[in-house]
């Protein structure tokens, strides 16, 4: 055994926090024969290690990519993936970004893959592993001391704290372990705990999660050797404060975006992990908010089981994290088994749906199934644009909505793709980038043309903008609120949101002349883009979504509607009316075995014109895949109303419908305003439908109401079902259904 003293002035910070009885007898055994662990006994075979990295034979793939200096971020849920190795030269550089994303130096330095190489040691013993977990460390201590960009970004120390005590913690009891190795573990975490603390409370969102726990971590996973106890009370106190600020009443992190919500359940987690490998208490505000956090999330999952593309969000799994709160929490907080599950509506039937309702962030979710089994849902976002200083990772998308089914995606939100804006190369032995321009373009055109391609427009920036999500835009530019990253958002409303019988009601509005956060400084007098939007959702299940947009603007614009499909939709055979038509335009899209016809009708002073793009969805970082963007145009006029209507159907069904807007109908001072009405057949039901956007007293055909929403299902002349959301009533000749209080609802449904 190794009991030989060393000389540790070299490393200063180490040396200034170590407790005084160990500063005279410090080796290799002392850090050896440590009590606290982060990982419990047994290391890369306990269940906690196992729940948190699943996929080993992954892991030691990496490891060997690694260890032969080739890198790919890869871990479950990682925020900033690859989709490929990347070589780096023995002498490791740890500045420049091969791959052109600046996000890649960011996860290097973040020492992910210092986790994959200490398991790999502890699955394997093979010493090529220790040996190359070394180098890293030893390479990167060096390089840390020169200028950089990234060593001024807290959350890397942040990530790399965490990540550096679960790698060492695997291989900590080994003697193969070098001193100068245990050393310059500890020099590199104390040196990031003391540029951490002193920035303390200083941030907000999901970074000031990763510093806190990771001060957390550290605290308790050094303190049988070091001074820790200061920064563990100021870290302590600060994770109850976030705790309570940065979680709303509704479960979900105040940054509104699902990914990052996950990303702060996970670090949770990872400082739960110490805890129980401890026998440490977990603070009951702690154990609350990640079981409420974890419930939110789960609640958000599609029926695919990830998570919505919501801002800058990939579309991760939320079983991983479900089976690691259960690994963290043994007994568990709750039995989440047993549970209702999201993914089946509360009556069993195809007819009736699960709503649930994410108050204070603005989403509401529906749930339904279609009559083959394939369930469905559909996701409302008025969620603005969050308060100031929460809002990096949110899109220009107020009022989106999202429709995906258990075969995925039909419409959604395209995703992130990337967070870099440069993608240039660097001149070899230099840190200096290579500008494409002048009379090297050509040549770099040829050495670069991936770069070249992710150069050709601003990515980050096209998968922010309105056009990129399922809303509409004024004159195809942004929502305002979001030319500025910490400016405030406009007033994002969800109105109402109800159901009754195979009737969805769902509404929601945007006032780009009125701030979420400041009514003084309203983000259209910034820009003089002020308007109006207000949307609702009539669902008449399960087959039938009809989209109610009311524009209304202080002069004429041009508008545009736009619905992204999944990478996996097909667009059949265009129906009559694309290309600019009035009145009525459709199309057909095909995803599996499932087919969803998308109707459009207009105001009767509005010229649709309907398009066809060739576009792009992200379902993960860094990755691309070709799709198609429906496009509704409308112009020249300052307010309007559009519909669109969605009717789904499987192959073993035949679903036909038809819309149209309706003369013009005057009210009682000769004021016109407009009525569409629907027709949906199957079979030998004709379900007839009317929405009558101002909610005035009409009479079309056989019905009489002053509902927004009115509808008569029969077969001949039997009658099978009525009935009507936001009104007083609806007489059908001999029926006449009244509601109990104005803008309600009622339905009957005859056997």
């Amino acid at each position: 055994m190794n009991h030989t003293k060393t000389d540790i002035s070299g490393y200063p910070r180490l040396s200034s926090h170590l407790l005084p009885r160990y500063r005279n007898n410090l080796s290799a055994d002392l850090f050896r024969g440590r009590k606290k662990g982060y990982w419990p006994d047994g290391g890369v075979e306990s269940d906690l290690f196992n729940a948190r990295f699943p996929d080993t034979r992954l892991l030691i793939h990496m490891a060997k990519l690694a260890a032969g200096r080739r890198i790919q971020f890869w871990h479950p849920w990682h925020m900033e993936q690859t989709h490929r190795s990347y070589r780096l030269q023995k002498s490791i550089d740890w500045f420049i970004a091969p791959n052109g994303d600046h996000e890649w130096i960011e996860s290097l330095v973040r020492f992910n893959h210092m986790i994959d190489l200490a398991a790999a040691y502890g699955f394997t013993n093979k010493q090529k592993y220790l040996r190359s977990f070394e180098e890293y460390l030893f390479s990167f201590s060096r390089c840390r001391k020169q200028p950089g960009r990234h060593w001024k970004y807290r959350l890397n120390p942040a990530i790399r704290i965490i990540n550096l005590i679960r790698a060492y913690d695997l291989i900590a009891r080994t003697d193969l372990l070098s001193l100068q190795a245990h050393l310059a573990v500890y020099e590199n975490i104390i040196e990031d705990i003391e540029f951490l603390a002193q920035s303390l409370g200083k941030t907000v969102g999901n970074g000031e999660f990763f510093i806190t726990t990771s001060l957390l971590i550290a605290s308790e996973y050094l303190k049988d050797f070091f001074e820790t106890g200061h920064w563990q009370q100021q870290a302590e106190e600060r994770l109850l404060q976030i705790l309570d600020s940065e979680l709303q009443a509704d479960g979900i992190e105040v940054e509104q975006a699902p990914m990052y919500h996950g990303e702060v359940l996970l670090t949770l987690l990872d400082y739960c992990v110490i805890q129980r490998t401890n026998a440490l208490p977990i603070q009951e505000p702690l154990a609350k908010s990640i079981s409420v956090m974890l419930d939110a999330v789960v609640d958000l999952a599609d029926p695919c089981g990830r998570i919505p593309p919501i801002g800058d969000s990939d579309r991760f799994e939320v079983s991983y994290l479900e089976h690691f709160y259960r690994a963290v929490f043994e007994p568990p907080v709750d039995d989440r088994s047993q549970r209702e599950k999201n993914s089946t509506p509360s009556s069993g039937t195809t007819r009736q749906c699960r709503m649930t309702l994410f108050r204070e962030t603005g989403w509401v979710i529906v749930r339904w199934n279609y009559p083959d089994g394939i369930e469905a849902y559909l996701l409302f976002d008025c969620s603005g644009k969050p308060r100031p200083l929460r809002g990096n990772h949110s899109h220009a998308d107020d009022l989106q909505f999202l429709l995906h089914t258990s075969n995925g995606p039909v419409l959604t939100d395209p995703g992130r793709f990337t967070y870099c804006r440069e993608f240039e190369a660097y001149i070899p032995f230099t840190r200096r980038r290579i500008h494409p321009d002048g009379k090297f373009g050509p040549i770099y055109s040829l050495l670069f043309p991936r770069f070249i391609e992710l150069k050709s427009r601003d990515w980050r920036r096209y998968f922010q903008q309105t056009l990129s999500h399922n809303t509409i835009s004024q004159d195809g530019r942004n929502q305002p609120g979001y030319d500025r990253k910490n400016g405030a958002g406009s007033r994002t409303t969800l109105l109402d949101h109800r159901s009754v019988g195979p009737m969805v009601f769902l509404e929601g509005h945007l006032d780009t002349g009125s701030s979420s956060d400041d009514p003084e400084q309203s983000p259209a007098a910034r820009t003089g883009h002020d308007y109006r939007h207000r949307r609702t959702f009539v669902g008449y299940l399960p087959h039938l979504w009809i989209i109610v947009d009311q524009i209304d603007s202080d002069s004429a614009h041009e508008w545009f509607s736009s619905y992204h499909l999944g990478e996996q939709v097909e667009i059949a055979t265009p129906k009559e009316g694309q290309g600019g038509d009035p009145g009525s335009s459709a199309i057909t899209m095909k995803a599996g075995v499932e087919t969803h016809d998308l109707r459009f009708s207009g105001s009767k002073n509005m010229n649709l014109d309907l398009t066809i793009e060739q576009d792009w969805v992200s379902p993960v970082y860094n990755e691309k895949h070709p799709s198609r963007t429906v496009r509704v145009k409308f112009g020249g006029i300052a307010e309007g109303t559009l519909i669109s209507v969605i009717c789904s159907a499987s192959d073993n069904e035949t679903m036909i419908t038809r819309s149209e807007a309706i003369e013009t109908v005057p009210d009682g001072n000769g004021t016109p305003h407009d009525i569409f009405y629907i027709q949906l057949i199957s079979g030998e039901k004709i379900s007839h439908l009317i929405v009558n956007p101002q909610g005035k007293a009409i009479r079309y055909g056989r019905m009489t109401t002053d509902a927004f929403f009115a509808l008569e299902t029969r077969i001949g002349e039997k009658r099978l079902e009525a009935g009507f959301l936001g009104g007083s009533h609806l007489r059908i000749g001999d029926l006449e259904l009244t509601a109990s209080h104005p803008h309600g609802d009622a339905y009957t449904m005859v056997d």
